[in-house]
């Protein structure tokens, strides 16, 4: 299994390697943990198993009766993710004490890095969202039920944990309900509303909170052994879980939060092996001198990544719907 880290080490291009370093700074630790499947194409079509075969039980000499699982195929495309970075040259001419270049690549780096975090959370969802986008977890999620559905259905998606419609109150009962749903789950990602509420009803338990500093700088809370990851793009302004349905299509980023508009969402996977949920490329991130702006004085640098992500396992995916950590 290659992650991004591995690719980074690949890569003979200092400017990558630093673009590498800056999104790994700038990330909460999840992306370059994420598998990485290389794929030759514009976009591939896999199977995904959403029914289990059936197991007869039988007496010796009995017919075997044909048990097989129930295969679906779903698409995963490329997507071009790309940001021109404009490096002033009078600014790095008239410095000596900084280095403008570097500052302006890493600024631009930690948006395109913001970007691709939203992507894997919203990517083709929401009313902003659009098929030029790659498809995130929430759209992957819902076409476990079908492929073209694009609401999160706990009443038709096993993989869709709905919580209380009205009140939204978190439990762990629900919480440990949502990573039963995931075969070997190692990954939680949730908003930072949530963490707290999460950190709430673990101290109410009487049970400790385990921290670990696996990398300089990054602190990364477990629940039950298993990695909690924060990203700010899971939306804390969610309707109320009516029907047990989350229209996360329909969802507009803007509403109010406030009563009945109050909700959140928690995600559990299993994204450290290429079975799972990860990410497809084409080609690694890269970055490519452009050249001089025709009428602007300013050195252009071009990032880019051709990518996308995919859930190669219904059970490598999981969320829970109608949460309000207020409550």
């Amino acid at each position: 299994m290659l992650t991004l880290t591995d690719y980074q080490k690949l890569d003979r291009d200092m400017i990558v390697q630093a673009i590498y370093d800056w999104i790994f700074q700038t990330d909460s630790g999840f992306l370059q943990k994420l598998a990485v499947n290389t794929v030759k194409g514009n976009g591939i079509k896999y199977n995904i198993k959403t029914e289990r075969a059936g197991v007869s039980f039988q007496d010796p000499e009995d017919d075997i009766p044909e048990t097989t699982p129930k295969i679906e195929q779903r698409s995963a495309a490329i997507y071009l993710a790309i940001k021109d970075c404009y490096l002033l040259k009078w600014a790095k001419e008239t410095n000596a004490t900084q280095d403008p270049w570097a500052l302006q690549m890493k600024s631009d780096v930690e948006d395109f890095v913001a970007a691709i975090n939203q992507m894997l959370v919203l990517g083709q969802t929401t009313t902003k969202g659009n098929t030029k986008q790659p498809k995130g977890m929430l759209r992957l999620i819902a076409e476990l039920e079908s492929e073209l559905t694009t609401d999160l259905d706990g009443v038709n998606n096993s993989q869709v944990i709905a919580n209380h419609a009205t009140s939204g109150a978190l439990g762990q009962d629900k919480f440990d309900e949502l990573i039963d749903a995931v075969e070997r789950p190692n990954f939680l990602m949730m908003s930072k509303r949530a963490r707290r509420k999460l950190n709430t009803l673990i101290r109410a338990s009487g049970s400790i909170v385990r921290i670990e500093q696996p990398e300089l700088g990054k602190f990364v809370q477990f629940y039950n052994e298993i990695p909690i990851f924060i990203n700010t793009n899971i939306p804390d302004n969610l309707d109320d879980n009516s029907s047990s349905v989350c229209n996360i299509a329909a969802w507009d980023a803007a509403q109010a939060r406030g009563s009945g508009d109050d909700n959140t969402l928690i995600f559990c996977g299993r994204a450290m092996d290429e079975s799972g949920f990860c990410i497809n490329q084409a080609i690694p991130i890269t970055q490519e001198p452009v050249g001089t702006h025709q009428k602007k004085d300013v050195e252009i640098r071009r990032i880019k990544w051709y990518y996308g992500h995919a859930a190669y396992d219904k059970y490598s995916l999981a969320v829970l719907t109608g949460v309000n950590p207020d409550e």
